[in-house]
C-alpha cells in the first residue's frame, strides 16, 4: 500500500512522538540534573553568604567592644591591680548579655581579674590557649573554642585583645562569648537531603555542630574525607571545579558536594556538605516524575490527534502540500499528482517548465509582498492563457511546473501555438506596488510518453532543453526536448574533459584586440580574449562553445585565473619593451567574481607583477547579479575602491538592463556589437545608440561601442558621443607578438 503525503505526515508525527517519548528520560534527567544542581548550589551559595554575614557582623562587633576595653585599660591614669572603679566599669558590660565575662591580665606576674567567676588557685591565664594564640597574633583576635576549668566545663568562645601601652605588651583583655549564638546561627541555615553543616578551621578541624561529640573532632572523621584544597594555596589552585560567587566556593568530590565560605575575622570556614548519592536519588525520583508526566501527555495527544484528524488536521496537512505565496502545489505534491493521475493512467500530454530568468535580481529590488504579488500575476496569467485542464505547480520561488492532459490527441505544433501565446502575455509589464516590472522568461519542454514514461525523467528532460537554450541565445525562449539535446549534452561532456586536458596541457592562449579613442585619436585600450586549440579534439574549439560549459562547472575559475596570471605578465613584457595601454580588460565570470578569495588573489597577482589596479579593467555581465546580487555589489564596490575600473559588457541586450544600471557600481558600457551591425541602415539603432551615450554621460560613465566594421559606423558613433570604438574596421583579434608590431606600424 502506497501512502499519500498527508498519511505519511501522520506517521511521521506518530513516529517523532514516539521518539520523543523515548528520548524524554534521558533529556528529563539531564535538563534536570543540570537545572537541580544549579539551584541546590544557588540556594547553598545564598545560605551560606546569609549565615557568614550574620556571623561576621557579630563577631566583628564583639572584637570592637573588647578592643575599645583593651584601650581604656592600657591609658587607665591609676594601677590596674585592684582598681575599683576599672571593675564595675567592666562589670557593667556584662549585663549587656553580649559577654558571660570579662577579665584582663598582666603579662608581669599573671594576675588576673574577672567578673562573677571565683579564680581557682594556682590559675595562671598566661598558660591558657586563648592567651598563648592571642599574645602570639598581637592583635584583636578570635582564638578557637575552649573549655572552662571548671568542675562542670562550658564551650566559650574567646574575643581577646592586646594590652599596649608605649608600644608594649602588657597583658589581655578577654571577653567570653556563650557558644549558644554561634551554633543556634549555624544550626538555623537548614539543607534538604541530609545535608550537613559545621564550621571548621583551615585545617579541617570541627569547631561549631550540631552534634558536640563531633567538636573538635575531624572532617575525615564525620564524612570520611577531608575538605579538599581546604588551604588558601590550595584554594588558589582550584579551577575548573571551582566556581567562586564573592567568598563563597562550590568544590567537588567524589561523593559530596561543598559549599565554603570564609569567616574571615575568625579565620573558621563555614561548611555546607551534600552527599551525591542522596541527591542522585532524588534526582532519579524527579525524572520519573517528569517522564510520568510526559506519557500523560503523549497519550492526550493520540486522543486529540484522532479526534482532531478531519477537523483540524487535513485543512492544516493540505496547506504543508502548498506553496505559500500562490497557493499552487509544491513539487513533491504536484509530482505524485501528475504520476498518478496522468502517467499511471497512460493519458499522453505535455510537461512544461517556466522559468523567470531575471528573478534574482526582482529579489534584489522588491520586498518580499512584491515578489508574491508578482508570482500571483504570473500564476493568473497562465491559467488564463493555457487549457483549463491544466495542472500547475510551484516547482522553486522562481519556475512553475505544468502538465498539460492531451485527452483529445491534439497535434504538438498546436501545443506549441498556445506556448508561444503564453510568451507573449507573460513577457507584458506587470504593476507591482505601483512599478511597472519586467520579466523574461525560457519554457522547457517535454511530452509524454515520447520523451520518457516517468516524471522525473520528463522534468530532466524538459529541464536539459531549457538550460541548453540558455546557452544558445538564438535557440529562442520555448526549447523542447529532442534526442538532439542528448547528443549535443554528449558533446559537451567531451568538450568539458578537453578543457581539463587543455589547461594541464597549456593549450590556451592569450588573444588582444585594441581599443581606438575616438577623442584622442589614438589605441589607448585592449581587450584580453581567450583562444583555445584543442589536441584531443583535434580543432579550434570556439569560446561561444567552451565558455557556457566552463560556466557550467568550476573550470570557468580554473581558466580566469590563467588569464589573469597571463594577462598580467604580459602587461610587465609589454613595459619592459616601452609598450603601455591606460587600461586591460578582462572579462570576469560570476563565478569567478563570487570566489571567496577573488580579490584578495586578484590584489596580490598585480602586486606580484607590479601592475597598478588602474590599468585594469574588469568586464562583467548582468547575469552576474542573478545568484546573489548583494555580494556582487558589495564586493564589486570593493574593487572599485582599490583602483580597479568597472565595465558593463554586452550593454543593451540582457535582461533589466535599466534596473541593474542603478545598483551596480561601474565607469563604463560597452554597447553589444548587435546595435553596430545595421548602423548605417537602421534608424532604430541610430537612436538605441544615441540614447544610451546620453544616459551613460548624464550617469557619468564613458562609453565604447563593440563591432564596429566600417567608417560609416565609427563616423555615426564619434557623432553620438562615443568615447571609444573596438572592431573588426581597426584590427581583429591579434597574439601579443602581432598587437606590438601592430601599435608600431600605428606609430
Amino acid at each position: 500500500m502506497k501512502l499519500n503525503n498527508k498519511n505519511k505526515l501522520l506517521c511521521s508525527i506518530l513516529s517523532l512522538l514516539v521518539l520523543g517519548l523515548l528520548a524524554s528520560a534521558l533529556v528529563a534527567y539531564l535538563h534536570i540534573s543540570s537545572a537541580q544542581r544549579q539551584a541546590l548550589q544557588n540556594e547553598h551559595l545564598v545560605k551560606a553568604r546569609a549565615t557568614t554575614e550574620k556571623l561576621t557582623h557579630w563577631l566583628s562587633e564583639n572584637l570592637a567592644i573588647v578592643s575599645h576595653y583593651a584601650d581604656v585599660i592600657a591609658e587607665h591614669p591609676l594601677g590596674l591591680y585592684d582598681n575599683p572603679a576599672l571593675q564595675d566599669y567592666l562589670s557593667q558590660s556584662t549585663a549587656t548579655g553580649r559577654f558571660d565575662y570579662i577579665s584582663y591580665s598582666l603579662e608581669s606576674d599573671g594576675y588576673m581579674w574577672i567578673n562573677d567567676w571565683e579564680i581557682p588557685q594556682g590559675y595562671n591565664p598566661r598558660l591558657r590557649p586563648w592567651y598563648i594564640s592571642s599574645k602570639q597574633a598581637m592583635r584583636p583576635t578570635i582564638p578557637e573554642p575552649y573549655l572552662s576549668v571548671d568542675a562542670d566545663p562550658h564551650r566559650y568562645l574567646a574575643v581577646t585583645a592586646p594590652l599596649l601601652r608605649d608600644g608594649h605588651f602588657i597583658g589581655m583583655v578577654l571577653g567570653d562569648v556563650p557558644m549558644e549564638f554561634v551554633k543556634n546561627t549555624v544550626m538555623d541555615t537548614r539543607l534538604d537531603f541530609n545535608g550537613e553543616v559545621f564550621i571548621t578551621n583551615h585545617q579541617g578541624k570541627i569547631l561549631i555542630h550540631k552534634n558536640e561529640q563531633m567538636e573538635g573532632l575531624s572532617q575525615q572523621t564525620l564524612l570520611g574525607e577531608n575538605l579538599p584544597a581546604s588551604s588558601k594555596d590550595a584554594q588558589e589552585s582550584l579551577s575548573p571545579d571551582l566556581q567562586q560567587a564573592g567568598n563563597s566556593q562550590i568544590l567537588e568530590t567524589e561523593n559530596y558536594v561543598y559549599t565554603v565560605s570564609s569567616i574571615g575575622v575568625a579565620g573558621w570556614q563555614l561548611v555546607l556538605a551534600q552527599q551525591k548519592s542522596i541527591l542522585n536519588k532524588q534526582l532519579l525520583r524527579s525524572t520519573l516524575n517528569l517522564l510520568s508526566a510526559f506519557v500523560g501527555i503523549f497519550l492526550m495527544t493520540l486522543t486529540l490527534l484522532f479526534i482532531s484528524n478531519r477537523h483540524v488536521f487535513s485543512p492544516l496537512l493540505n496547506l504543508l502540500e502548498q506553496d505559500a505565496n500562490t497557493g499552487l502545489a509544491n513539487k513533491r505534491t504536484f509530482k505524485d499528482h501528475i504520476s498518478h493521475q496522468y502517467i499511471d493512467a497512460n493519458i499522453p500530454g505535455m510537461l512544461l517548465i517556466i522559468n523567470v530568468n531575471n528573478f534574482n535580481l526582482l529579489t534584489a529590488a522588491l520586498s518580499g509582498p512584491a515578489i508574491a504579488q508578482l508570482q500571483n500575476e504570473i500564476k493568473s496569467r497562465i491559467l488564463q492563457t493555457l487549457p483549463p485542464d491544466i495542472q500547475l505547480g510551484m516547482f522553486s520561488e522562481n519556475r512553475f511546473i505544468a502538465f498539460l492532459p492531451n485527452h483529445g490527441h491534439m497535434e504538438q505544433r498546436d501545443q506549441l501555438f498556445k506556448l508561444q501565446q503564453l510568451q507573449e502575455t507573460l513577457t507584458h509589464y506587470y504593476t507591482v506596488k505601483d512599478q511597472q516590472i519586467t520579466c523574461t522568461f525560457r519554457q522547457g519542454v517535454s511530452f509524454f510518453p515520447q520523451h520518457g514514461t516517468h516524471i522525473e525523467q520528463l522534468i530532466d528532460r524538459a529541464f536539459s532543453v531549457m538550460g541548453n537554450a540558455k546557452k544558445n541565445a538564438s535557440s529562442g525562449n520555448i526549447a523542447v526536448y529532442s534526442p538532439d539535446v542528448d547528443q549535443q549534452l554528449s558533446e559537451d561532456l567531451r568538450i568539458f574533459s578537453a578543457i581539463h586536458n587543455g589547461l594541464r596541457n597549456h593549450e590556451f592562449e592569450l588573444a588582444f584586440q585594441p581599443q581606438y579613442d575616438l577623442n584622442q585619436e589614438a589605441f589607448k585600450g585592449v581587450e584580453v580574449l581567450l583562444r583555445w586549440y584543442s589536441g584531443e579534439l583535434g580543432r579550434q574549439v570556439s569560446p561561444a562553445e567552451f565558455i557556457p560549459i566552463s560556466e557550467a562547472s568550476n573550470l570557468i575559475i580554473s581558466l580566469g585565473d590563467f588569464v589573469i596570471r597571463a594577462t598580467l605578465q604580459q602587461i610587465t613584457l609589454w613595459r619592459e619593451q616601452g609598450i603601455h595601454f591606460d587600461t586591460v580588460s578582462i572579462n570576469i565570470s560570476p563565478k569567478q567574481l563570487l570566489q571567496h578569495n577573488f580579490v584578495d588573489k586578484l590584489v596580490a597577482a598585480t602586486e606580484r607583477f607590479q601592475v597598478p589596479p588602474e590599468q585594469i579593467e574588469l568586464e562583467i555581465t548582468e547575469s552576474l547579479l542573478f545568484d546573489d546580487p548583494d555580494l556582487c555589489i558589495e564586493l564589486l564596490q570593493q574593487l572599485r575602491s582599490l583602483g580597479f575600473t568597472i565595465a558593463i559588457d554586452d550593454f543593451g541586450t540582457g535582461y533589466s538592463s535599466l534596473q541593474y544600471l542603478k545598483l551596480l557600481p561601474v565607469d563604463k558600457l560597452k554597447v553589444d556589437r548587435a546595435f553596430i551591425k545595421e548602423l548605417e541602415t537602421d534608424p532604430k539603432d541610430q537612436v538605441i545608440i544615441s540614447m544610451v551615450t546620453d544616459m551613460a554621460k548624464a550617469l557619468g560613465f564613458s562609453t565604447l561601442a563593440e563591432g564596429a566594421e566600417s567608417a560609416p559606423q565609427v563616423e555615426i558613433l564619434r557623432q553620438a558621443g562615443y568615447d571609444m570604438v573596438q572592431g573588426y574596421y581597426y584590427a581583429r583579434p591579434m597574439s601579443a607578438t602581432a598587437l606590438i608590431q601592430f601599435i608600431n606600424r600605428q606609430t
